[in-house]
C-alpha cells in the first residue's frame, strides 16, 4: 500500500518555525567481534548524494544516517542481515547482506517516486486547496479528540545534537551527540500524563544521567496553543489556525 505525504508550507507573520524529528538510531554494537558495512546512497536518476538517508538494520534497534556525501557505515556482529534504506520522497530499498570480521562495502540508488494528482478545481469562496487540506485535518482532530477518554503509547526519541559556525548548511553541521530513548506513556482525561523510560543509550559525550529526553517533552501540535521559547503560540492545529497562518501544497510525494 502507498502511503501519500502532502508537503505544506506554513507561514505566519512575525514568526519562524522550524522543528524535525528523526527517529532512528545509530549504528553502533558492544560486540567484541565486528565486521563492517561502509558505502554511499545516491538519487538512482542524477547519481547526487542523498544526505541524511535513513538506514536500519531489520530486526534490531541499529541504524544510521548518511552524511553530506551521502556515505554511511555500520558496526554489526557476524551474520546475515538486512539492511533498510529510506528517504523521503523515494521508494524505499533494501540489501541483504551476508558479514564476517571485515568491512563489506554496499552502495545503493534510490529511486524517485513522484505521484501525479488529478486537477484541482480552485473557486473564490473555497479557499486554497491547502487550506481546504487543513479544515478537513482540523475536524478529523476535533472529532477525534472529543472522544479520547484514555490511551496507553510506546515511543521512541533520537535527539541529535549538532554544532557548526553561524551560516553553516545543517548537512555540513558536525555531529556532537545522539541521545536515545524507548519510552512507555498513559494519558488518562482530561490531563493526567505519566511516561517512563525503558531503554536508553547515548553518546560517550553525555551521561546516562543526561539522557531524560522524551516524547512528552515535544511540543503537541494537536493542542490549540504550543510553547515556543517560553511564548505560547498557536498550533497549525489549532481551531482557529486559518486566522493566523497560509497553507499551500507545495509537493506531492508517495512513500
Amino acid at each position: 500500500m502507498k502511503r501519500v505525504i502532502r508537503q505544506l508550507s506554513v507561514a505566519m507573520t512575525g514568526l519562524l518555525l522550524s522543528s524535525g524529528l528523526t527517529l532512528l538510531p545509530i549504528g553502533t554494537t558492544d560486540a567484541q567481534e565486528t565486521g563492517r558495512i561502509v558505502g554511499t546512497v545516491i538519487d538512482a536518476g542524477t547519481g547526487e548524494p542523498l544526505s541524511r538517508a535513513n538506514i536500519r538494520v531489520l530486526g534490531s534497534t541499529l541504524g544510521t544516517i548518511t552524511n553530506a556525501e551521502g556515505s554511511y557505515h555500520l558496526l554489526l556482529p557476524p551474520g546475515s542481515w538486512r539492511i533498510l534504506f529510506t528517504y523521503l520522497g523515494y521508494r524505499t530499498d533494501t540489501l541483504g547482506v551476508e558479514l564476517s570480521q571485515e568491512t563489506v562495502e554496499r552502495n545503493i540508488a534510490l529511486e524517485p517516486i513522484p505521484l501525479m494528482m488529478p486537477s484541482l478545481v480552485v473557486r473564490a469562496d473555497a479557499g486554497t486547496p491547502g487550506e481546504e487540506l487543513m479544515r478537513k485535518a482540523i475536524a478529523a482532530k476535533e472529532a477525534m479528540l472529543s472522544g479520547l477518554r484514555t490511551f496507553r503509547f510506546d515511543a521512541y526519541t533520537r535527539t541529535l545534537i549538532t554544532g557548526g559556525r553561524e551560516g553553516t548548511p545543517p548537512e555540513e553541521l558536525e555531529i556532537a551527540g545522539i541521545l536515545e530513548t524507548q519510552t512507555r506513556g498513559y494519558w488518562q482525561a482530561p490531563d493526567q500524563n505519566l511516561e517512563m523510560i525503558t531503554a536508553r543509550r547515548q553518546t560517550a559525550t553525555f551521561a546516562p544521567t543526561q539522557n531524560v529526553f522524551t516524547s512528552g517533552r515535544l511540543p503537541n501540535f494537536y493542542h490549540d496553543r504550543v510553547i515556543v521559547a517560553d511564548t505560547s503560540v498557536p498550533s497549525p492545529m489549532a481551531s482557529d489556525a486559518l486566522d493566523h497562518y497560509t497553507y499551500s501544497i507545495t509537493d506531492t510525494l508517495s512513500q
